[in-house]
């Protein structure tokens, strides 16, 4: 135990000492490298350690934010104090409380900068992390999130032709705001629920279970969700393939009730068979493999 304790005030000490560098930083390379050694120094903490209330503090500074929001800040600073962010955002409730709920400038700024930083893909993933991480600690962060607009900027990462790791992200982040039943109307109504059912097809094994975990949860008791769903070939078919397919197990049962769930609206039923009669008939219509 004593050697756990030193090792713990070791590591407060280095902490110390990175966040004097950060202030005394001569250029953005010198803070860029102060921040990434806070985010290692962050992860060797003993979780039952209290976070330090000097990395709270950093956080929530009025140069911190500004470094954030700048387009014209050193895009490695800007990722590293996401990724500080992100990781102070999971330790515990009081720095989740302190950063979500009692720093009301935090998530709109989160919301605002990953609205607007699609050049960027590595900043853009850190940010739609950052929002999940807001949902995650709790009800009144997602619903914050939501009012904040954030959907709208998660659902941009989800579409088609993002890059992978992105859409991956953002099934990760609608998943998490899924959870909460107070949640679900707006998510609805943004268009989350075609967000979704755009994602089963994806090449990636995550990105499936987390869209077929957030469908799972979007659509019971929703008739309309589930018809819209229905009536879309092309997801009823990837609801399908991953119901048929041996890789994955946790795909395959979620897509199962899914599609038990559709199956048990009788007009989703109807949409069902005839989207899979359309896509029979555009396959026979379809030239051979190989033809001219």
């Amino acid at each position: 135990a004593a050697a756990s304790t030193s090792a713990q005030v070791a590591i407060e000490q280095a902490i110390d000492k990175e966040l004097h560098n950060f202030a005394a930083a001569p250029d953005a390379a010198a803070q860029a490298k102060a921040l990434a050694g806070l985010v290692v120094l962050l992860g060797s903490l003993d979780p039952e350690t209290p976070t330090p209330g000097a990395l709270r503090g950093l956080v929530c500074a009025p140069d911190f934010l500004a470094l954030l929001a700048s387009p014209t800040a050193d895009p490695h600073c800007r990722r590293n104090g996401l990724a500080l962010l992100n990781g102070l955002l999971s330790t515990d409730e009081p720095t989740w409380n302190a950063l979500v709920l009692e720093s009301t400038a935090l998530v709109p700024l989160l919301v605002d900068l990953a609205s607007n930083c699609q050049d960027d893909e590595g900043l853009e993933v850190n940010l739609i992390a950052a929002l999940t991480a807001v949902a995650q600690g709790g009800e009144a962060g997602a619903q914050f999130l939501v009012n904040a607009q954030g959907l709208a900027a998660i659902l941009a990462s989800a579409a088609p032709g993002k890059p992978a790791q992105l859409q991956e992200a953002a099934a990760d982040a609608l998943c998490q705001v899924a959870t909460y039943a107070s949640c679900r109307a707006p998510m609805a109504d943004q268009g989350c629920v075609s967000a979704l059912a755009s994602l089963v097809g994806s090449d990636s094994k995550e990105t499936r279970v987390r869209a077929l975990l957030g469908l799972g949860m979007l659509l019971p008791s929703n008739p309309a969700n589930q018809l819209a769903v229905a009536g879309n070939s092309e997801a009823v078919l990837s609801i399908m393939a991953n119901m048929q397919q041996d890789e994955d197990t946790d795909a395959r049962v979620i897509a199962r009730d899914v599609f038990a769930l559709l199956a048990a609206n009788p007009d989703a039923k109807a949409a069902i068979a005839a989207a899979m009669r359309s896509a029979a008939a555009a396959a026979a219509a379809a030239p051979p493999a190989g033809s001219a």
